[in-house]
């Protein structure tokens, strides 16, 4: 039997300032565990930063480094082949992006009524916006930045049972031409596989000549209205202007260069004006209390520490 029912899978690079508040958040809409890979050059910085998620006797966080940088199929591929045994259900999910379960906010009973049907449920994503900041400012994310596209993105990230997923038909896929898998499942050969949206409709060829076929499923009459109102992925993407530049300069991913370019030609105005379209509090509404209880308790945990040490 696993040890975990649902899980998420990240790697991070640069992410200190923000990966406790991602840890927080998921923990607390029932996520029972969560396998991360630090992809900077040097974990310490980001194990201190987690450290709140590795004490006790079953630990939250199962922590792992990889120093080599783009290398994001071969982290997935080793929690593949050695971890995903433990958990029944994972998610690769990206520290700037947060799962949305509207007015459930619990994993668990959400995906109750859709287990049992399917062994893959889609997200779509939703892009939230810089909230008009030339620069990050330090904080939270979810309270600070509470402006949004106005419609759903057809990329999607999802949750899929393990004992579908294999490395051999992973590597399949991937030799084929397959769209990358921590989006759409739908170009792999896994035996079983049923595939929903997050309100329990099955989808079918999603990819076909993508995105003309993801596009369309999409923009259906009420899918964009009942998706928001269901769940989705709230993809942070770009937290400030100066965040295009920031891509390049981590540089963990190849597309970096199309941001770069997208930068320099002034194109990236027009995305950043769309991703602060509507102004949308529901994120902010819910961590508010729950962010300011971490505060305190953390603040107790630090003077308490600090007294014992003297």
């Amino acid at each position: 039997m696993a040890k975990h029912k649902f899980s998420l899978v990240a790697c991070a690079r640069w992410e200190e300032a923000a990966i406790l508040e991602w840890l927080d958040y998921h923990k607390s809409i029932g996520f029972d565990h969560v396998y991360l890979w630090s992809n900077d050059d040097d974990p310490a910085t980001l194990r201190e930063a987690v450290a709140p998620h590795l004490c006790g006797v079953d630990p939250f966080l199962t922590f792992n480094h990889w120093p080599a940088r783009g290398k994001q199929g071969e982290i997935y591929e080793r929690f593949v082949a050695e971890f995903a045994i433990e958990t029944e259900w994972f998610c690769f999910l990206d520290i700037d992006e947060f799962l949305v379960l509207k007015g459930i906010d619990n994993i668990h009973r959400f995906m109750q009524p859709l287990e049992n049907e399917f062994g893959c449920i889609y997200f779509n994503w939703l892009n939230y916006g810089p909230n008009g900041r030339p620069r990050r400012e330090p904080g939270s994310v979810l309270l600070g930045h509470t402006r949004r596209s106005r419609s759903l993105d057809f990329h999607t990230k999802n949750i899929i049972r393990s004992s579908l997923v294999t490395i051999a038909e992973i590597r399949a896929g991937n030799l084929a031409g397959a769209l990358a898998y921590f989006h759409f499942w739908h170009d792999y050969k896994l035996a079983g596989l049923r595939i929903g949206d997050a309100a329990g409709e099955e989808i079918i060829d999603y990819t076909v000549d993508f995105p003309r076929a993801a596009h369309a499923f999409c923009h259906r009459p009420g899918y964009q209205e009942r998706m928001l109102q269901v769940a989705y992925c709230a993809h942070f993407q770009f937290k400030s202007e100066e965040d295009f530049l920031r891509r390049v300069r981590r540089g963990s991913n190849s597309g970096e260069e199309h941001w770069e370019r997208m930068f320099l030609e002034g194109r990236h105005l027009a995305l950043l004006a769309a991703h602060d379209e509507v102004e949308d509090t529901y994120l902010a509404d819910y961590w508010a209390p729950r962010h300011r209880m971490l505060e305190v308790v953390r603040h107790a945990q630090l003077v308490a520490k600090q007294a014992g040490e003297l």
